[in-house]
């Protein structure tokens, strides 16, 4: 009985990493995207700068 109670709770422990990994790696993939985002921001408008310091 005391064997079973200890199973339970490695279970459950197991199943919370589990759940904490899930959404660790669903924000990892949310700011990744948010990076990405920036970074192509920021291309387009190191670009729009450099067009508008030709013309200067």
């Amino acid at each position: 009985m005391f064997f079973n109670g200890i199973k339970k709770s490695f279970k459950k422990v197991k199943k919370d990493i589990e759940n904490l990994t899930n959404s660790l790696n669903s924000w990892t993939s949310y700011i990744n995207g948010k990076i990405e985002k920036l970074e192509a921001e920021n291309k387009y408008l190191e670009k729009r700068i450099s067009l508008i310091e030709n013309k200067l």
